[in-house]
């Protein structure tokens, strides 16, 4: 009789610690087709390991990942101690300061390093070096993100924790944010981040600030010099940090540039200036922190003179020669037409430990943008009276809870807004954009479940109520024209000569909700999956424009038929990470019901010149 007894499987044991000799909780540990994850002590333990050589392989956040061929004949005890990873840790010191937008989304981040390099540039600029990212320019200086497919309206930008309110519907109207402030620019594609918002069809962009923790006084300044506009930007800022106690930060940042050029011409009024200032401060202690920001957006930026043309026959002659109908010689003036626009925004936030694992933030936000548009005026009596003058004033508060029980991270809050736009009528010019106000209010919920060290499942539900009343002097051939007579007689209040003066009221409620899977397969291999419901309400812009769209160069008539976007939308990312570059994959269909547009209709002779026109409508759509 013959017996054959051998081990075929074992189990490996350890321990994970940093150069202090400190263990790492968390960290990820891989053998052949078993992973886990160390616990507090730093320890983890693997059953079942396959007799023979295997890899192994230890990573953790912010420290360089260990990768070292075992030969497993028996039971391994095995403790490592990993390396801090300088080129990720300024990464790390930021993600601890700074809120989980999601677990299950597509996250893309610009670190530092690459904001720096768009110094003297603009956000919409930076953005496109992230995959699926392109940008929309209205101009040198009017550049937008477009998220798989998707901008303006439908790609919200929230700043240092606040939702941007300057007027962000026109596709014209870049953000008013200076680059050289963020200290991380994070990119969500989809609804993933129902905190912000159940608005953000195309995607999200979360701008976060500098943070730095450790008790130090740190300064820079960045000069930037560029040949096609004859001018740069210089931007300086300091910082002092503390883990405890009072730190702060302040920046600012002065550009100035003429007429750009290509090879075969100049574009005329083509210059831009900016003047931005930001500064905040911060009280931290064990149990609670303290902060308050304020920042200071000012720009002028020229409008192609060639944009404004006098005649239908000018405005042919410039399409089919492929070249302005004016060019002039390179100047660093601005003339009109041009934009002048000015943003404050000002916050307080306070957080609140209740308990090791639960805290509450309470936060108030204060914007007011004002956009003055320009024209080429016949009078030089008005040359230097806006054509435009929009005043926007927003508040908003906002209250999060978050807690962590067990397996489970719970996310809840509320946010409260109000708005009021005026529309200076002493431009002696009907108003693009009439006076409205506008309230918002919103509930949100988010639960996020660990399964195992690999697996993540996150769920969230949104609730939004929105209400807006405009005051708007409509033509009432217009009137009539666009089929308002039957339908919204009720919004008239007075009429005078040939206007009618109505008070539209509009409200909304929108449901959104999204759901999604993160597993983590091999090393630094993962997958997601999110499904998500996303509701967009119509803009201002959609629905009450009523003239000259400024930079566009074409007139815009709003639509007050139009009903809200719908979005569902299935996002997919397969992810796998070398130590030198990594592979992406992120197919996605996106169907909007409702999908509002601008469509051609005809060209209009006025005062001001000849314009295309432009309507807002609606159709279904699907990106892919």
């Amino acid at each position: 009789m013959v017996s054959f007894f051998g081990y075929n499987q074992v189990t490996i044991t350890g321990t994970v610690y940093n150069k202090n000799g400190q263990p790492l909780q968390n960290a990820h540990v891989h053998i052949a087709h078993k992973t886990t994850a160390t616990n507090a002590n730093g320890k983890f333990v693997l059953t079942d390991v396959p007799n023979g050589k295997q890899k192994l392989y230890i990573s953790y956040i912010g420290y360089v990942a260990l990768e070292e061929d075992i030969i497993t004949e028996s039971n391994l005890v095995i403790d490592r101690q990993l390396q801090p990873d300088v080129t990720k840790l300024s990464d790390v010191i930021l993600r601890q300061g700074t809120k989980v937008i999601s677990e299950t989304a597509n996250v893309q981040v610009i670190k530092s390093e690459t904001i720096e390099v768009y110094s003297n540039q603009t956000l919409g600029d930076a953005l496109k070096e992230l995959s699926g990212v392109s940008i929309l320019k209205a101009g040198s200086a009017i550049v937008k993100p477009i998220i798989n497919g998707l901008h303006s309206s439908r790609v919200p930008i929230i700043s240092n924790n606040v939702r941007l309110e300057d007027q962000q519907w026109g596709s014209e109207h870049s953000p008013s944010f200076d680059i050289n402030a963020a200290g991380k620019i994070s990119v969500i594609k989809g609804a993933s981040a129902l905190q912000y918002g159940g608005d953000a069809i195309g995607g999200i962009v979360v701008i976060e600030p500098n943070f730095i923790k450790k008790d130090t006084l740190t300064g820079k300044i960045i000069s930037n010099g560029a040949s096609n506009g004859r001018g740069g930007s210089i931007s300086s800022s300091i910082e002092k940090g503390a883990r405890e106690g009072w730190s702060w930060s302040i920046l600012g940042t002065l550009k100035y540039m003429g007429d750009r050029e290509t090879p075969r011409y100049t574009l005329s009024n083509s210059g831009n200036r900016a003047q931005n200032f930001s500064g905040g401060i911060r009280f931290a202690t064990e149990k609670y922190n303290f902060n308050a920001f304020y920042s200071f957006y000012n720009t002028q930026t020229g409008i192609i003179k060639a944009s404004h043309i006098g005649n239908v026959t000018d405005l042919y002659q410039s399409i089919t020669n492929f070249q302005p109908n004016v060019i002039e010689p390179f100047t660093y003036q601005i003339n009109a037409p041009k934009q002048e626009v000015q943003h404050h925004l000002a916050k307080i936030n306070f957080q609140r430990w209740l308990s090791n694992n639960t805290s509450i933030d309470f936060q108030y936000a204060f914007q007011y943008n004002n956009r003055l548009e320009f024209d080429i005026r016949r009078s030089s009596a008005n040359k230097n009276k806006a054509a435009l003058d929009l005043r926007l004033t927003s508040h908003t508060f906002i209250t999060d809870y978050k807690s962590t029980i067990n397996n489970w991270n719970l996310k809840s809050g509320f946010t409260v807004g109000y708005q009021n736009n005026f529309a200076n009528p002493e431009t002696g010019v009907r108003p693009l954009i009439p006076s409205f106000e506008k309230l918002d209010a919103g509930l949100y919920g988010i639960a996020i479940y660990k399964l195992d060290n690999a697996t993540t499942l996150e769920a969230g539900v949104r609730y939004d109520f929105s209400f807006i009343e405009a005051t708007k002097f409509y033509l009432k051939s217009r009137w009539l024209e666009r089929g308002y007579d039957s339908l919204f007689s009720k919004f008239i209040i007075a009429e005078e000569g040939n206007q009618w003066l109505t008070k539209p009221r509009f409200n909304y409620h929108n449901v959104t909700a999204n759901v999604g899977l993160k597993k983590q397969f091999h090393h630094e291999m993962e997958g997601l999956i999110q499904l998500s419901l996303a509701s967009r309400n119509p803009n201002v812009s959609e629905l009450f424009s009523d003239g000259l769209h400024h930079s566009t160069g074409q007139i815009e008539l709003g639509n007050l038929n139009l009903k809200r976007e719908q979005a569902f939308k299935v996002n997919a990312t397969f992810i796998k990470e070398w130590q030198s570059f990594y592979v992406q994959i992120n197919p996605f269909i996106n169907r909007i019901s409702n999908f509002m547009y601008l469509q051609p209709t005809g060209f209009e002779t006025t005062i001001r010149g000849a314009f295309p026109i432009s309507c807002f409508l609606i159709f279904n759509q699907t990106t892919t």
